[in-house]
This record gives C-alpha cells, structure tokens and sequence, in this order.
C-alpha cells in the first residue's frame, strides 16, 4: 500500500482535482484509491497542522485535529490493501508556514504510520502564468499587488524539503495544457499513478480549472480596498464577505461584457521569470521541466496608474467603472430603507 501525498502547488487545478475525487471517492474506492474524507472539508485541509508557523519552537495540534487524523487512519485500516491520496495545497504554503525537512518529521511520522511507501506528487507553472493567477487570488482576499520581481514561487524549495523530510519518490509535473497527458488534470494525475491503480480517466468529468478574473474586476477589487487604506481608514473582510464580493463583481464583469483573460505585459512578464530563474533551472536540470514562453504584452504600462494592477497588464477603465457603478448601485438600493 502507498500513501499519495499531492501537495498542490496554488492555481494547478488542485481544487478541482480534490473535488472529483472527494465527489467519486466511492467509485475510487472501488478501484483500490481511497480519498479519506473526515469532516466536511475535501480539501483535506488538516493536513497543514502539521506545518510550523515562522518562529514557532514547537508544534501544536489542537484534539479536534487528532480526532481526524485518528478517523483517517481508521478508514485505512479498515479498507487493507488499497492506495492512499492525501492531498492539501497548503503545505506548499511557504508565504505563511515554515516549510523546511527537520519541521515536518510529525508529518512524517504520521504518513510512516499509515505506509512505509509515500509518493509525492506535485505540479507547477510557468511563472508569469502562475504571477498572474496568484495576484487574481491575492485582489480577491487582500488587494494590492505583490511586483513582480519580489514574487518567488519556491516551487524547488518546497518540492525538495519534502523529498529529504519523506525521503519519498517525487513526482513532479508541468501544469500546462499542451503538456498534461490526455490534456487535462484528471488524466494526468491518474497516469502518474498507474503502477498503483489502474482507473480510466474517462469514467469521470474532467475537472474545470478556476475561472479567472478580467482585468477590470481585479481593479475594482483592488481599488474598494487600497483606496480607503490611502486616507487612514482600512476596510476589513472576513472570508464569507471577500467571497460574496468577488463573486460579485465577476458577475457584473460578465454582464458589461469584461470576459477577456487578462495578460501580463511584457516588462511584468520578464520580471516575474528572472525572479524564478532558479527555479526554472533547477526544474529543467533535476526534473526535465520547461515551459512554453508566457504570451505577454509589449505595450507599456501607463504612467498614471489609478491602481497597482495597471502597473502589471492593461485595463479597460471604461469597463472597470462601470462595473464599480453597477455594483454600487445595487449596493446602494439594498441598503435603502
């Protein structure tokens, strides 16, 4: 029996990856691949307390974590025989985690505890591509953007500390269309396994990727927050608020017609690959990875930026405005008395 660990990376389709598999784990099951599924989170996320906070001197998990690992380990001995998938983007979460070989020997006892034999499975981008989709994640929950040249994937990093931590087989492979086997996530990531178990891809929905965000709702997003910062008076969402937000103003976006794929320029382009340089050579050297080039924009950006997203790709002003007035037209009518 072997313990799959996925680990993600962000925006590689990981959760609707998660999703099939949570939503078809019975048919799974069937073939021999359990997805364990323990609360009502089929994102497996309490898998990362077993990941230390910056500074921490040691690690500390709550009994309501421990009751489900506990419930994991009894789904596996109950189904003997049969392939484990675990998976949590989050433990590649180097912004917010110490993700470091000697902090995840819990992590490793407790996988070692379940099978001597784990295999480590991740995906990766290629950096513009993964800079954008990130700081379409980063409007949506914070605003402001991150440059670009101070944006590091650790992509390497991460993929190596749990390589010496598992001293585990690592899989690792390029989220790019063009490159997956079949075309899609789902095929992919069935054929890296098939040593394991032999599942056809075609017996289920391929998972849809997350739908991105036009250019002009990130500014929208981006400009309700960072304005109201620029006169000393932040305002604050908890995550039910920036979700209904977000989800908000994509609808409008749809509606005024702002559905264009947003695209970096060239200049932020460039600067997010050489901030990756190392990356992309240790992936082309130690795992044979390499991208096809980002398609970006050569035209400048403006010199007049209203906010930091039209420092990285073009807006459409007109349509970022009129969203912003819909939204607030509603918003206004809903609080009338």
């Amino acid at each position: 029996m072997t313990v799959i660990l996925h680990i993600g990376f962000p925006k590689t389709a990981t959760t609707s990856l998660q999703r099939v598999f949570s939503d078809n784990r019975d048919a799974f099951s069937d073939k021999g691949l359990l997805y364990p599924i323990v609360d009502s989170d089929f994102k497996q996320r309490y898998l990362k307390a077993f990941l230390s906070k910056p500074g921490a001197t040691e690690l500390k998990i709550n009994s309501a974590i421990k009751k489900k690992l506990n419930d994991v380990k009894q789904i596996v001995a109950a189904n003997p025989g049969k392939h484990v998938l675990l998976s949590c983007e989050e433990l590649t979460n180097s912004q917010s985690f110490d993700v470091r070989a000697p902090l995840l020997s819990e992590l490793r006892k407790y996988l070692r505890s379940l099978s001597q034999d784990i295999r480590v499975v991740s995906y990766v981008r290629e950096p513009s591509a993964y800079y954008l989709s990130r700081m379409q994640e980063h409007v949506k929950s914070a605003g402001g953007i991150v440059p670009p040249e101070q944006f590091k994937p650790d992509f390497v990093h991460s993929i190596e500390q749990y390589e010496k931590a598992l001293n585990a087989q690592s899989i690792v492979r390029p989220f790019e269309r063009d490159q997956l086997i079949g075309g899609g996530i789902l095929s992919d990531f069935l054929h890296q396994i098939s040593d394991l178990v032999n599942i056809d891809p075609s017996a289920f929905d391929e998972p849809k990727t997350n739908e991105s965000l036009p250019a002009e709702a990130m500014f929208v997003l981006d400009i309700a927050r960072q304005s109201p910062k620029a006169i000393g008076k932040g305002v604050s969402y908890d995550s039910p608020q920036s979700q209904h937000f977000w989800r908000q103003i994509q609808r409008i976006s749809k509606q005024v017609g702002a559905t264009q794929k947003p695209i970096l320029f060239e200049s932020a382009a460039r600067k997010a690959e050489m901030a990756a340089s190392d990356d992309l050579r240790i992936l082309k050297s130690k795992y044979g990875i390499t991208f096809q080039p980002y398609k970006s924009l050569a035209e400048p950006a403006p010199t007049d930026p209203l906010t930091s997203v039209e420092t990285i790709l073009p807006v459409n002003r007109q349509q970022a405005l009129a969203i912003w007035g819909i939204f607030t037209h509603r918003a206004n009518k809903a609080m009338m008395p």
